[in-house]
């Protein structure tokens, strides 16, 4: 399972889309529980995560029974297995471009009515406030599609890690 981890935050009383570093994690499961799980520590914490659940059947426990031991070779199995869906994986965000878009072109042209309105009454703050209106407009959707591009630099880093580190040892 690949995942993006993004948050909206203010940073000096701005909005910005941070792109938080997370682990890579490999759990081991038997009956639908897990029964292991680590760190992936030959791949660097990103923005795009990789989880990997495999089936623990057959693997050796502690005394436990529980927690797996000496799994090295089936996770270099597992690496290499995943290693083609890696490969193919894609990032399509369209769909919040287009919605991030549609919401910030809403506020825009809202934004400039009430310049448009604030007119008779206050002209000075209706000039800034109709071109506030029109800079939403003319940027809107510029930023979720930046966020895009950095996520997908983001994959491209995973993917060439993964092959580094995890396929080609």
């Amino acid at each position: 399972m690949l995942s993006i981890h993004v948050e909206r935050t203010t940073e000096n009383r701005k909005q910005i889309w941070r792109r938080p570093a997370q682990e890579h994690h490999f759990f081991w499961i038997r009956d639908g529980v897990v029964v292991t799980r680590c760190t992936l520590a030959d791949l660097p914490p990103c923005p795009v995560s990789a989880a990997i659940f495999a089936d623990a059947s057959g693997l050796a426990t502690d005394l436990s029974g529980l927690a797996v031991v000496d799994d090295t070779e089936r996770r270099r199995l597992a690496y290499r297995l995943l290693w083609p869906q890696v490969q193919a994986a894609q990032l399509d965000l369209k769909s919040f471009i287009k919605s991030n878009t549609k919401s910030e072109k809403l506020g825009g042209g809202l934004i400039m009515g009430l310049g448009g309105w604030l007119l008779l009454s206050h002209p000075l703050m209706a000039l800034g406030t109709f071109g506030f209106g029109l800079f939403l407009l003319k940027y809107s959707g510029s930023e979720a599609a930046e966020l895009e591009v950095a996520l997908q630099k983001d994959l491209e880093s995973l993917k060439s890690q993964w092959h580094r580190h995890l396929v080609t040892p």
